[in-house]
């Protein structure tokens, strides 16, 4: 079809601009030979779409559960060390985050950015809709610290926020716990985060939970928020969670498993839910944080 009127033209332009505004991002987020002094760059690719499963076979069904777009994989040689650079575009902040969330277990916090967990060996970070991952093959304090300038390098490039939680994780109770927090939005993201809670979601196709495990020595507390597609999940994973006779903002003990329980409806398709084997004493603050969530 023929583009011959001048709203059509101006259209067309706008959607070339922004094709190529958006191919220029993205082609900055790379590394580039100049970007640190002394690294070889061996390889760069831009892998889109199911061509994923050739980069991590068996792997990409949880990429393209959250919402995959393309991923820039690069290596890197500086002197006797070698890197592998993993930059994924999620199609939201949420996605990226919650890939994020999923992939990284026993590691430490680190200040590089608001969402980021190091290893002697990996970096992985979310900020907004990318999840990125370095890896150096050495472990070293010099590999260490080349990995951070790289991570470093590349958040200048993407500048973006990293993703804001919902309001009731910044409360100063579950502030020095909220970097295990995890993001989910399918059974693959909850196999890989948060396994012992996938009974809770029988029967329930689409939800969004934001899940925080808290750990004592040998006791627990759970808290999450979730999100369902439709009202009647609701009323499904309480009926999962043996809680059909509970009532909102009330704790109850379930007779089945001897943990405490407590949930709270948000509005008609998300609640608050808590699980927990403390002692009431210790539980009183989380619940009173859950209680003042407006």
């Amino acid at each position: 079809m023929e583009c011959n009127t001048i709203h059509c033209r101006q259209t067309a332009l706008l959607i070339a601009f922004l094709t190529l505004f958006v191919t220029t991002a993205l082609a900055q987020i790379p590394l580039a030979p100049g970007d640190i002094p002394g690294i070889e760059i061996i390889r760069s690719d831009t892998i889109k779409g199911k061509a994923l499963w050739g980069l991590i076979d068996g792997g990409a069904d949880i990429y393209f559960e959250y919402g995959f777009s393309n991923v820039t994989v690069q290596e890197i040689l500086w002197e006797n060390y070698r890197f592998k650079i993993e930059i994924y575009t999620m199609l939201s902040e949420e996605a990226a985050f919650g890939i994020f969330s999923v992939s990284h277990h026993k590691c430490n916090p680190d200040n590089l950015s608001k969402w980021c967990c190091r290893t002697p060996y990996q970096i992985q970070l979310a900020t907004g809709n990318c999840y990125i991952s370095v890896v150096n093959d050495s472990g070293t304090l010099s590999a260490q610290d080349l990995s951070r300038r790289i991570s470093q390098r590349i958040l200048e490039k993407v500048n973006r926020e990293g993703l804001i939680l919902p309001a009731i994780f910044s409360d100063t109770v579950l502030q020095a716990h909220v970097h295990r927090i995890k993001f989910i939005s399918g059974p693959l993201g909850l196999q890989n985060g948060y396994p012992s809670w996938d009974e809770k979601f029988t029967s329930i196709e689409k939800y969004k939970a934001y899940i925080l495990p808290i750990e004592f020595d040998t006791v627990f507390i759970t808290i999450s928020m979730i999100t369902f597609s439709k009202a009647e999940d609701v009323k499904q994973f309480l009926l999962n969670v043996d809680a059909t006779d509970a009532t909102s903002d009330k704790l109850w003990t379930n007779k089945i498993d001897g943990k405490q329980h407590y949930f709270k409806m948000i509005n008609p398709k998300s609640i608050l839910y808590l699980e927990s084997d403390i002692p009431d004493s210790l539980l009183k603050p989380y619940i009173h944080t859950l209680k003042s969530d407006k």
